[in-house]
Protein backbone atom coordinates (compact mmCIF):
# COMPACT_ATOMS: atom_id res chain seq x y z
CA UNK A 1 0.00 0.00 0.00
CA UNK A 2 1.22 3.31 -0.94
CA UNK A 3 0.06 6.51 0.75
CA UNK A 4 0.97 9.75 1.71
CA UNK A 5 1.90 10.43 5.54
CA UNK A 6 3.31 12.28 8.47
CA UNK A 7 5.33 11.22 11.08
CA UNK A 8 4.19 11.22 14.68
CA UNK A 9 6.43 9.41 16.25
CA UNK A 10 9.46 6.72 16.14
CA UNK A 11 11.68 4.58 18.35
CA UNK A 12 14.49 2.29 17.31
CA UNK A 13 13.77 -1.31 17.66
CA UNK A 14 16.88 -3.88 17.35
CA UNK A 15 20.12 -2.84 15.59
CA UNK A 16 19.26 -1.26 12.68
CA UNK A 17 15.35 -0.89 12.65
CA UNK A 18 12.69 1.64 13.20
CA UNK A 19 9.01 1.92 15.02
CA UNK A 20 6.86 4.22 13.16
CA UNK A 21 3.80 5.81 13.45
CA UNK A 22 2.12 7.36 10.74
CA UNK A 23 -0.74 10.23 10.31
CA UNK A 24 -2.29 8.78 6.58
CA UNK A 25 -5.09 10.17 5.06
CA UNK A 26 -5.94 6.96 3.64
CA UNK A 27 -6.06 4.84 6.95
CA UNK A 28 -5.12 6.83 9.95
CA UNK A 29 -2.58 5.67 12.23
CA UNK A 30 -0.64 3.28 10.82
CA UNK A 31 2.31 1.85 13.04
CA UNK A 32 4.89 -0.17 11.53
CA UNK A 33 8.33 -1.74 11.65
CA UNK A 34 10.78 -0.32 8.70
CA UNK A 35 13.38 -2.56 8.88
CA UNK A 36 17.33 -0.93 8.58
CA UNK A 37 15.56 2.22 8.68
CA UNK A 38 18.33 3.53 10.28
CA UNK A 39 21.13 2.60 7.60
CA UNK A 40 21.24 6.07 6.21
CA UNK A 41 23.26 4.60 3.77
CA UNK A 42 20.31 2.98 1.96
CA UNK A 43 17.49 5.57 3.59
CA UNK A 44 16.95 8.74 3.94
CA UNK A 45 16.26 9.96 7.46
CA UNK A 46 12.32 9.89 8.10
CA UNK A 47 11.68 13.02 10.22
CA UNK A 48 8.61 14.80 11.41
CA UNK A 49 7.22 17.78 10.22
CA UNK A 50 8.25 16.58 6.75
CA UNK A 51 5.59 15.50 3.86
CA UNK A 52 6.14 11.95 2.83
CA UNK A 53 5.56 9.00 1.10
CA UNK A 54 5.27 6.02 2.00
CA UNK A 55 5.27 2.06 1.24
CA UNK A 56 4.07 -0.77 3.85
CA UNK A 57 2.84 -4.09 3.63
CA UNK A 58 0.88 -5.91 6.39
CA UNK A 59 1.60 -9.77 6.42
CA UNK A 60 0.16 -12.04 9.42
CA UNK A 61 -1.11 -8.72 11.68
CA UNK A 62 2.09 -7.09 11.49
CA UNK A 63 2.54 -3.89 9.42
CA UNK A 64 5.79 -3.52 7.51
CA UNK A 65 7.52 -0.01 6.18
CA UNK A 66 8.72 -0.67 2.85
CA UNK A 67 9.87 2.62 1.60
CA UNK A 68 9.92 6.33 2.52
CA UNK A 69 10.46 8.89 0.41
CA UNK A 70 10.11 13.00 1.43
CA UNK A 71 8.09 15.17 -0.61
CA UNK A 72 9.36 18.22 0.54
CA UNK A 73 11.93 19.44 3.28
CA UNK A 74 10.92 19.87 6.83
CA UNK A 75 8.88 23.06 7.99
CA UNK A 76 10.43 25.25 9.46
CA UNK A 77 9.22 25.75 12.77
CA UNK A 78 11.17 27.55 15.54
CA UNK A 79 10.92 28.13 19.82
CA UNK A 80 7.07 28.63 20.64
CA UNK A 81 5.87 27.23 17.45
CA UNK A 82 8.22 23.67 17.83
CA UNK A 83 7.06 22.99 20.83
CA UNK A 84 3.06 23.59 19.29
CA UNK A 85 4.01 21.49 16.56
CA UNK A 86 5.36 18.63 19.00
CA UNK A 87 1.80 19.33 20.96
CA UNK A 88 -0.08 18.09 18.32
CA UNK A 89 1.36 15.14 17.30
CA UNK A 90 1.33 14.56 20.68
CA UNK A 91 -2.51 14.57 21.03
CA UNK A 92 -2.82 12.71 17.87
CA UNK A 93 -0.39 10.07 18.50
CA UNK A 94 -2.65 9.14 21.94
CA UNK A 95 -5.93 10.25 19.87
CA UNK A 96 -6.07 8.42 16.52
CA UNK A 97 -6.65 4.37 16.78
CA UNK A 98 -4.59 2.19 14.50
CA UNK A 99 -6.41 1.73 11.32
CA UNK A 100 -9.77 4.32 11.42
CA UNK A 101 -9.04 7.00 8.72
CA UNK A 102 -9.92 10.78 9.46
CA UNK A 103 -9.44 12.41 6.28
CA UNK A 104 -10.86 15.79 8.03
CA UNK A 105 -8.62 15.54 10.60
CA UNK A 106 -5.66 14.56 8.20
CA UNK A 107 -6.59 18.34 6.45
CA UNK A 108 -7.02 20.04 9.33
CA UNK A 109 -3.45 18.70 11.01
CA UNK A 110 -1.66 19.71 7.39
CA UNK A 111 -3.47 22.78 7.22
CA UNK A 112 -2.10 23.59 10.72
CA UNK A 113 1.33 22.71 10.47
CA UNK A 114 1.78 25.16 7.45
CA UNK A 115 -0.48 27.67 9.21
CA UNK A 116 2.38 27.09 12.48
CA UNK A 117 5.26 27.53 9.94
CA UNK A 118 4.21 31.05 9.23
CA UNK A 119 2.97 32.14 12.65
CA UNK A 120 3.97 35.77 13.74
CA UNK A 121 1.97 36.49 16.81
CA UNK A 122 1.16 34.31 19.71
CA UNK A 123 -2.61 35.50 19.29
CA UNK A 124 -2.39 33.62 15.78
CA UNK A 125 -0.79 30.29 17.33
CA UNK A 126 -3.39 30.34 20.05
CA UNK A 127 -5.52 30.42 17.24
CA UNK A 128 -4.45 28.27 15.37
CA UNK A 129 -3.81 25.44 18.38
CA UNK A 130 -7.92 25.87 19.24
CA UNK A 131 -8.97 25.55 16.36
CA UNK A 132 -7.21 22.50 15.70
CA UNK A 133 -7.98 20.83 19.48
CA UNK A 134 -12.00 21.66 18.58
CA UNK A 135 -11.89 19.39 15.26
CA UNK A 136 -10.06 16.99 17.55
CA UNK A 137 -12.83 16.73 19.98
CA UNK A 138 -15.27 17.01 17.38
CA UNK A 139 -13.50 14.07 15.38
CA UNK A 140 -13.83 12.05 18.64
CA UNK A 141 -17.38 12.71 19.01
CA UNK A 142 -17.66 15.59 21.52
CA UNK A 143 -20.63 18.20 21.24
CA UNK A 144 -20.52 21.31 23.18
CA UNK A 145 -24.05 22.78 24.68
CA UNK A 146 -24.40 25.42 26.62
CA UNK A 147 -27.57 25.96 28.85
CA UNK A 148 -27.42 29.22 29.65
CA UNK A 149 -26.08 32.35 27.20
CA UNK A 150 -27.62 34.95 29.23
CA UNK A 151 -24.66 34.79 32.05
CA UNK A 152 -22.02 32.69 32.93
CA UNK A 153 -22.84 29.21 32.08
CA UNK A 154 -22.46 25.74 32.24
CA UNK A 155 -21.42 24.07 29.69
CA UNK A 156 -21.70 19.80 28.66
CA UNK A 157 -19.62 17.86 26.94
CA UNK A 158 -20.74 14.69 25.46
CA UNK A 159 -18.67 12.35 24.01
CA UNK A 160 -20.64 9.28 22.11
CA UNK A 161 -23.66 7.97 24.44
CA UNK A 162 -24.67 8.40 27.92
CA UNK A 163 -22.03 10.58 29.48
CA UNK A 164 -21.62 14.22 29.99
CA UNK A 165 -18.71 16.16 31.45
CA UNK A 166 -19.97 19.37 32.60
CA UNK A 167 -18.85 23.03 34.65
CA UNK A 168 -19.80 26.67 35.15
CA UNK A 169 -18.48 29.62 35.53
CA UNK A 170 -18.37 30.89 31.79
CA UNK A 171 -20.02 33.50 29.89
CA UNK A 172 -22.99 32.17 27.78
CA UNK A 173 -21.88 33.98 24.65
CA UNK A 174 -18.35 33.07 24.71
CA UNK A 175 -19.83 29.24 24.71
CA UNK A 176 -21.90 29.75 21.90
CA UNK A 177 -18.68 31.12 20.23
CA UNK A 178 -16.93 27.80 20.76
CA UNK A 179 -19.60 26.08 19.63
CA UNK A 180 -19.65 28.21 16.07
CA UNK A 181 -15.40 27.46 15.99
CA UNK A 182 -15.44 31.62 16.12
CA UNK A 183 -12.42 32.39 18.27
CA UNK A 184 -11.12 35.74 17.19
CA UNK A 185 -11.77 37.35 20.17
CA UNK A 186 -9.43 36.95 23.00
CA UNK A 187 -11.52 36.45 25.90
CA UNK A 188 -13.57 33.83 23.83
CA UNK A 189 -10.19 32.43 23.05
CA UNK A 190 -8.40 32.15 26.58
CA UNK A 191 -11.99 30.62 27.40
CA UNK A 192 -11.39 28.00 24.52
CA UNK A 193 -8.37 27.15 26.15
CA UNK A 194 -9.42 26.28 29.41
CA UNK A 195 -12.61 24.42 28.48
CA UNK A 196 -10.37 22.57 25.50
CA UNK A 197 -7.94 21.65 28.38
CA UNK A 198 -10.77 20.50 30.64
CA UNK A 199 -12.03 17.83 27.56
CA UNK A 200 -8.67 16.74 26.58
CA UNK A 201 -7.49 15.49 29.61
CA UNK A 202 -11.36 14.11 29.85
CA UNK A 203 -10.93 12.24 26.56
CA UNK A 204 -7.31 10.87 26.83
CA UNK A 205 -7.93 9.64 30.93
CA UNK A 206 -5.98 12.60 32.25
CA UNK A 207 -2.55 11.62 29.66
CA UNK A 208 -0.12 14.64 30.57
CA UNK A 209 1.70 16.15 27.64
CA UNK A 210 5.24 15.65 27.23
CA UNK A 211 5.46 18.81 24.47
CA UNK A 212 3.64 21.04 27.46
CA UNK A 213 6.37 19.94 30.38
CA UNK A 214 9.17 20.84 27.29
CA UNK A 215 7.80 23.79 26.78
CA UNK A 216 7.56 24.88 30.90
CA UNK A 217 11.24 23.31 31.37
CA UNK A 218 12.54 25.97 28.38
CA UNK A 219 10.67 28.75 28.99
CA UNK A 220 11.93 28.54 33.29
Amino acid sequence: MDSNAWLLHHYPSGQTSLKLVFFTREAGKVIGLFKGGRNLKKHEPVSAFTRLWISYSVSNGWCYVNKTNNFSAPLVLKDTRLFAAFYINELLYYFLQPGEPYPHLYDAYEHTLYALETETTPEVLELCLREFEWIVLREGGYSLACEDIKARAHYVFVPGEGFKLSASGYLGEHIQAIIAGDFADAAILYTAKRVMRQAIADLLNGHQFISRQLYRSYHG
